[in-house]
């Protein structure tokens, strides 16, 4: 159903699987084209966040078990149903969906990441002939990342200090200018930029950064990549007593200094839900710097997504990989798999 309300064209949307009673209205920015383009990236969102309502909701941040209770019975409800009290958690969620919405040529970086990652190679249970190739078809990212998150998060915070000190210095020096001259900033520039603090920023990308940490072996692994995680953390413990091989290996580097901004894309997907219990007094900061580190990636996406990968280890496979490719001239770990 259409409806014409204030001016704008208003959507009934209904959920499968989800009551009539849950129903809503929705304008046209939160429906997308029924594309291939966009059914692909719905395939990457379902990956990331394709997990129960109680996992999203262990994800968010709150200040008690009570709390937590009380946003479970809340959150039980359905979509598009308010607290009785309170904020609304999902008007905050669809507030950063707004600031984390990802531009078509971001969303088709993750797309073509995606489908190198989680590709499989089908075989054959009908046939007794050995797998046509001794690997799997997918790949891996090279890690460390030639661009990691930490450089890029680090150019964003050089980058917009030096706008904020430019605007607050252009600010002080129109004060002594006459009332109606010019100045080299507009007014809407400045108003943004002054309320604005360098520390702003600064705990802007620290905090990122640590959510990225909290969130990477939950939530932004695509399950074909979690033997890589855990080969590579198991590596790093055993480097850890070993001095000569830590100054050099990644035991003293954080996963921001490890990963890159593919995985960044990944946290932008899922951010929404992450971010659904903090105030909504903190969305006028931290949304614009959510949106102004999207441009940044996508102006300068050649440089900051190199696509580096290379093939995975054997101790990378996943155990039906192992199954398959490891059945020997009889095939038995692959007639296993099938049976």
């Amino acid at each position: 159903q259409v409806k014409l309300q204030k001016d704008v064209y208003r959507y009934k949307v209904h959920y499968s699987g989800w009551n009539d009673r849950f129903d809503e209205w929705v304008t046209d920015d939160k429906i997308m084209k029924d594309s291939e383009q966009n059914r692909r990236f719905l395939e990457v969102s379902k990956l990331l966040g394709g997990r129960s309502t109680k996992t999203n909701r262990e994800t968010t941040v709150s200040n008690s078990d009570a709390t937590k209770s009380k946003r479970k019975r809340d959150e039980d409800r359905g979509p598009g149903r308010k607290r009785r009290g309170g904020s609304n958690v999902l008007s905050v969620r669809s507030i950063y969906e707004d600031f984390c919405e990802l531009p078509l040529t971001l969303k088709t970086v993750l797309v073509d990441e995606m489908e190198k990652v989680t590709r499989s190679q089908p075989y054959d249970c009908s046939s007794n002939s050995n797998p046509p190739a001794k690997s799997p078809a997918r790949v891996v990212h090279q890690l460390p990342a030639p661009v990691t998150i930490q450089q890029v998060l680090k150019h964003f915070s050089k980058k917009r200090i030096q706008q904020i000190n430019a605007a607050n210095k252009s600010s002080a020096e129109s004060k002594k200018e006459e009332v109606g001259q010019s100045s080299k900033f507009s007014a809407s520039t400045l108003s943004t930029d002054v309320n604005m603090t360098t520390q702003d920023v600064e705990e802007f990308c620290s905090g990122l950064a640590e959510l990225f940490e909290t969130a990477l072996p939950k939530f932004l692994l695509y399950p074909q990549e979690r033997p890589q995680y855990e080969a590579m953390m198991l590596a790093m413990n055993k480097e850890e007593d070993d001095e000569d091989k830590k100054k050099d290996s990644l035991v003293s580097k954080r996963m921001t200094e490890i990963y890159g901004c593919e995985y960044l894309l990944r946290l932008y997907v899922r951010l929404p839900v992450l971010m659904q219990s903090e105030s909504a007094s903190n969305i006028k900061l931290v949304g614009p710097l959510l949106a102004e580190l999207l441009i940044l990636l996508q102006k300068n996406r050649q440089a900051c997504f190199k696509g580096s990968y290379r093939e995975p280890r054997h101790d990378e496979w996943l155990d039906v990989e192992k199954a398959i490719f490891q059945g020997g001239s009889n095939n038995k770990g692959a007639m296993d798999v099938c049976d």
